[in-house]
């Protein structure tokens, strides 16, 4: 797991090309397991509903993005882990997860507009 790494706060409101109005865009990234390798990406807020996010990609590196904003109630008890599956083996155990915060945004610190 190289990003991002455990206590880091990633940010919000920098989809402004994406949204119409607020988003998150969070870059996540991982060592490569080998030539034809895929990976099962997981992102979850710890007592929210799970998944954020879980998806098998193909690269070494995804970017979460999502239309919307986090209220104060939301900003803390993100994690996130991986698992890559090489051609013809088993999906490999999961990594250890890795906790992160989401900054502020002031504007959305009354209800939840998160889509």
């Amino acid at each position: 797991m190289l990003w991002p790494g455990d206590g880091t706060t990633m940010p919000q409101d920098n989809l402004f090309g994406e949204c119409t109005i607020y988003g998150l865009g969070w870059e996540f990234a991982w060592s490569d397991a080998g030539d034809g390798a895929r990976y099962e990406l997981y992102v979850e807020r710890e007592g929210g509903p799970a998944p954020y996010f879980d998806r098998v990609l193909a690269d070494t590196h995804f970017r979460v993005a999502r239309c919307g904003c986090l209220p104060d109630n939301m900003l803390d008890g993100w994690r996130w882990r991986v698992r890559a599956q090489v051609p013809g083996e088993d999906w490999s155990a999961w990594s250890a997860w890795r906790d992160f915060a989401v900054e502020r945004l002031p504007i959305c610190m009354h209800g939840g507009q998160e889509n």
